[in-house]
């Protein structure tokens, strides 16, 4: 039998006499470079089944090669392991009680399910089944889940190390600054305990850390911890904040419907450039005077998610789209500020002390009288075989669930609004601060504005809008935009997630209910990822032929199964916005370049960027 950087390489292939390809012969061919022998992958834990069943040898044949393709080192190899070969093992392993174990693939994902279990315990649950032994697959099964067990349980005492209160006293003034984080993430490591006010939490940090979790075991990092400067005004009525059934029917629905209205699809991408063309006509009376964007941003994004919820567009003077989008746009400046986040750690006390977070319901109550008031409208009006918009949609699912035995139900008036306030703000904020934030980078690097020009003249000219088709051949303008989205790094905290389930993670028992924050930031700067984390550097989304190149430690929207519901939508509009306003418009600043601050003036839920003025001119 062949082995290959010591690992034996069982298999059909070995069994039939056909001599596998020298190990760097192989590996050239699949694009490595990493000779196999200074892969530091162990083997012990294979050596007793070189003589198993053609099952089992299979298994391991497909996983050595799958680690030596991944290029992994000794680190890894326990996240591969337990991770990316049994992503679905978890369920596998509660849907088959060990009594009825019989196929070999289930029998292959039990082997690991639930448990990321370290070498240690591989190599010495192996070494007890000893050459020979044949069990039956049930047994074997039985055993390496037995083993595991028993590690597990040994590591029960074993707990992130926790950071001080006095830490966060120190810094909730401006909200957890990107130094703060970085400083947590050096002094802690990836994985940590933090004190939110009086409950702890778990904190994540990093690439890897935040891929394993929220991706490889994003079943068991599934649900929504609590959020209070949302949640204290949704109470559970939406679909951002909810768990369970409820979140799991609320969701699908919502994407089907936006779906069906057109995200992803040419309609959305023909009503983003309608709207384009709308603000540009804006900006154009500006007579080249000094001009504030937020409010122009902040509607134009608007108008395109409420053209789904609402079925059409407000007019830019209209009190409902102002009041709409000043209501998104002052609770973010809220709660991205020390009093958002004391009104996180400490609710309950702040409920009862005056300050500028007590404006937050008033701003929730604004939007919901103007959802309730189109609700009324779309009530009168409706007509179940045709609907207009995401109101009439649910409308006709709220009279078809009507009448239906539910513990609890998901479809009622109070849910359709509170779902309207979470498509609302995750349609506009986090885009328009992108918008704005960007436009301020542009300016403090015209020649990176000058070379995205150059570009859309090329492709696209000056008569004819920018599509989603010129994407592909523009990548230089897709890469700055795409690293305008991790610079700008909006929402640097991903809303907190909670455990569905007891879990096991990176050595850590974590009990069901356990409250975990992934450090987005921490992910955008990752220096294994980045080659220049805290420059701005387009040449991050460019390989060595100018060509675009897809980043995964790219996450604005977060990443998993609570990906932000209109990350499709976000990222065609802010392609056609930005290819747009620069095919139209050169952004000059009123001050010197050396006096624009990239920095954030607060940082919370999401990060705010200096306030600005530019004039507009035609180009």
């Amino acid at each position: 039998m062949a082995e290959v950087g010591g690992l034996s390489m069982g298999g059909k292939e070995a069994k039939q006499g056909v001599t596998p390809a020298p190990p760097e012969e192989q590996r050239t061919r699949e694009g490595l470079t990493t000779p196999a022998h200074k892969l530091k992958l162990p083997y012990t834990a294979f050596k007793e089944f070189r003589d198993a069943e053609e099952g089992i040898e299979d298994f391991l044949h497909d996983f050595e090669w799958q680690c030596l393709l991944l290029e992994v080192d000794h680190a890894d190899w326990v996240t591969i392991l337990g991770n990316e070969l049994t992503r679905r093992a978890a369920e596998a392993y509660r849907a088959v009680s060990k009594d009825q174990i019989r196929d070999y693939e289930v029998v292959k994902e039990v082997l690991l399910a639930r448990y990321a279990i370290t070498l240690e315990a591989y190599q010495r649950t192996f070494r007890g089944i000893r050459k020979g032994e044949k069990d039956s697959y049930t047994e074997w099964a039985c055993r390496i889940h037995q083993a595991a067990q028993n590690w597990v349980a040994s590591q029960q005492a074993k707990s992130p190390e926790k950071v001080p209160q006095l830490f966060m006293l120190e810094h909730f003034y401006n909200g957890l600054s990107t130094e703060a984080q970085e400083w947590l993430k050096d002094k802690y490591g990836p994985v940590f305990t933090l004190y939110l006010g009086p409950n702890p939490g778990l904190v994540i940090c990093g690439y890897k850390a935040v891929k394993e979790a929220l991706i490889d075991q994003g079943d068991a990092f599934v649900d929504r911890g609590d959020y209070p400067v949302f949640l204290n005004y949704y109470n559970n009525h939406d679909v951002a904040f909810t768990n369970g059934e409820k979140w799991k029917s609320l969701r699908r629905f919502i994407l089907t419907t936006l779906r069906n209205f057109g995200m992803g699809k040419k309609s959305i991408e023909e009503r983003i450039q309608e709207e384009a063309s709308f603000l540009i006509a804006e900006l154009s009376k500006t007579k080249r005077s000094p001009t504030d964007l937020t409010g122009y941003f902040a509607h134009t994004v608007s108008n395109v998610i409420s053209s789904i919820v609402f079925g059409s567009r407000f007019d830019y003077e209209d009190k409902r789209l102002i009041a709409i989008t000043n209501s998104i746009n002052n609770n973010f400046c809220i709660m991205s500020s020390m009093w958002g986040t004391l009104y996180n750690m400490y609710p309950d006390l702040m409920d009862y002390l005056p300050g500028p977070h007590k404006r937050m319901r008033k701003n929730y109550q604004d939007i919901t009288d103007i959802a309730l008031e189109s609700i009324k409208y779309h009530e009168k009006t409706l007509d179940p075989s045709c609907p207009r918009d995401y109101i009439d949609c649910f409308l006709i699912k709220i009279m078809q669930e009507y009448g239906k035995d539910q513990p609890d139900p998901a479809f009622y008036t109070q849910s359709l609004v509170m779902t309207i306030h979470n498509l609302l703000f995750g349609g506009t904020e986090t885009i328009s601060t992108t918008l704005r934030y960007g436009i301020l980078i542009l300016m403090k690097y015209p020649e990176i504005a000058e070379k995205m020009q150059e570009e859309i003249d090329q492709v696209v000219g000056r008569n004819r809008s920018p599509s989603m088709e010129d994407r592909s051949k523009m990548p230089y303008t897709d890469a700055v935009i795409h690293e305008l989205m991790r610079f700008c790094d909006v929402i640097p905290l991903s809303l907190p997630r909670s455990t569905s389930r007891d879990t096991f993670y990176r050595g850590y028992n974590l009990p069901k209910g356990t409250y975990v924050t992934p450090f987005l930031t921490s992910v955008h700067r990752d220096p294994t990822q980045f080659a220049e984390p805290s420059k701005f550097n387009p040449k991050h989304f460019l390989d060595d032929k100018g060509c675009f190149k897809k980043e995964e430690a790219l996450m604005p929207f977060a990443a998993g199964k609570r990906m932000c519901l209109v990350e499709t939508l976000a990222r065609m509009e802010l392609f056609i916005f930005f290819t747009s306003f620069l095919q139209n418009f050169n952004f000059n600043p009123t001050i010197s370049k050396e006096e624009i601050k990239l920095e954030p003036i607060a940082t919370g839920l999401g990060t705010v960027p200096m306030d600005y003025k530019c004039c507009v001119i035609p180009r």
